[in-house]
């Protein structure tokens, strides 16, 4: 199957998802929101850069081996300064790569998962591909930046392929104006290959009346490792995700920690599954809740054990301050 074919199949599996919805979470409108093109901001300006840095984000990029932003549904910029770290908007990717690209594309991650994986594919736009190349081991961190301005949905598609013995760290900061209403659906596939190691470190800061629901599925090769961290720290109307990660290499290994604080009336219904499939893989889902005022929150952890002589452990830890 061609790649036009293979995309007219995707969109027609997300055409009949459009009003299923997520098995988790709070249900939200999703024709409510409309991608906006981003008004005109200057990310070094002090009050949006000072929102940049608390999420992570060095705005010159001087401690960052790559670079990548996006304002509302528009890349703004994108730069490599590592030989070996390949970094594109994902439409030029699938431009340039075609067939290539098509064995990554919604393998990760379902396309009819639900409404949000739907509306990504479908009315989304933007998103990153990131290739750390056979061996590379990159010092400095990858940073991606994903920044709402204008409201409406942001749904980036991302795509991430460590190849084979490669070492990278990557850095991603998710944020919006204070001022601004809006849905974001990012999709993010990692393809760690055999030897491979990722840290992935995602900080989200959003406001009270945005809704967040990010799409995550990460495929292990032989001996490789993903370890993940996940912070939110700025009160949200809503978020849910629940990544799932298969361990399908021999002696592969996952781990997945959740940082969560939960205020005001927000909803947040967070955690990881990990499928261990391969011989002697593991598997860990840590979560740490702090709950304050109203809020509502579900911290899940779930390990599905098949391949032969694996471990997996799950653990939660919860502070409630409020008798509410």
């Amino acid at each position: 199957m061609g790649l036009e074919s293979f995309r007219d199949r995707i969109r027609e599996l997300a055409k009949a998802a459009l009003n299923k919805p997520s098995r988790y979470g709070s249900d939200v409108d999703i024709y409510e929101f409309v991608p906006k093109e981003p008004p005109k901001i200057d990310l070094y300006e002090s009050r949006v850069s000072k929102r940049l840095e608390n999420v992570g984000i060095d705005v010159k990029a001087s401690t960052r081996s790559a670079t990548y932003f996006q304002v509302d549904s528009k890349v703004l910029a994108y730069k490599s300064f590592y030989p070996g770290v390949e970094i594109l908007p994902l439409e030029i990717a699938i431009d340039e790569y075609r067939d290539f690209i098509r064995d990554y594309l919604w393998r990760a991650v379902r396309v009819d998962t639900d409404k949000y994986t739907a509306i990504a594919e479908l009315r989304g736009s933007g998103g990153y591909f990131i290739r750390i190349k056979r061996g590379v081991k990159v010092e400095k961190p990858i940073q991606t930046c994903l920044f709402m301005v204008g409201g409406g949905l942001q749904a980036p598609h991302n795509i991430v392929i460590a190849e084979e013995g490669s070492e990278a760290h990557l850095i991603t900061g998710c944020t919006i104006m204070p001022e601004v209403v809006g849905l974001h659906v990012g999709i993010t596939e990692f393809y760690i290959e055999d030897r491979a190691r990722v840290t992935y470190t995602m900080i989200h800061a959003w406001n009270k009346v945005t809704h967040v629901r990010p799409r995550t599925g990460i495929y292990l090769g032989n001996d490789s490792e993903y370890v993940s961290y996940y912070m939110t720290l700025a009160n949200a109307k809503s978020i849910q995700t629940f990544p799932k990660i298969y361990a399908k290499g021999d002696a592969s290994r996952a781990y997945s920690s959740s940082i969560i604080l939960a205020l005001g009336d927000a909803e947040y219904d967070i955690g990881t599954e990990v499928v261990l499939l391969g011989q002697g893989s593991r598997g860990e889902v840590v979560s740490r809740v702090l709950a304050k005022d109203s809020s509502v929150t579900y911290a899940r952890g779930k390990i599905v054990g098949l391949g032969e002589k694996v471990k997996g452990h799950v653990e939660c830890r919860a502070l409630s301050l409020s008798s509410k």
